[in-house]
């Protein structure tokens, strides 16, 4: 009989591609709704401090959009754009965080995410990896 800290791990993958131009002429001034609705505060100073902000937005973007379609089989509550956040925090690449206050802090302990952006002048793409560790 299990004991009742052990778990298994359940996996679930989501992918995005986008093209880098649908964000070029983005800009925090003209475009501040439409930005909040995808991005943090956090995220926009990121990008925004960047020479071209486009490729690091349009990264994130994918990046949300990837673990927004991972985490549709893990569980069935609506996760948004602001509920994410993608942060670097080192040059070991970019770590995903689940802000959203509707989820409770058992369900987010329960809960890896993995994620690795890329992009080349055109486009990006993003993979997440989501590790749901479910009580036996």
């Amino acid at each position: 009989m299990a004991g009742n800290n052990q778990r298994i791990p359940k996996f679930s993958i989501g992918i995005d591609m986008e093209m880098i131009e649908r964000f070029e002429k983005l800009s925090p001034e003209l475009h501040k709704r439409q930005l909040n609705r995808i991005f943090t505060p956090n995220e926009l100073n990121f990008c925004f401090s960047k020479i071209d902000p486009a490729p690091c937005l349009c990264g994130r973007f994918c990046a949300k959009e990837a673990i927004i379609k991972a985490f549709s089989s893990i569980d069935n509550s609506l996760i948004t754009f602001t509920d994410i956040e993608i942060i670097k925090k080192d040059e070991k690449g970019p770590t995903a965080h689940i802000i959203g206050k509707q989820f409770s802090p058992d369900f987010l302990e329960k809960i890896e995410i993995k994620v690795s952006i890329s992009h080349t002048a055109q486009a990006a793409v993003s993979n997440a990896l989501i590790i749901y560790w479910c009580d036996l």
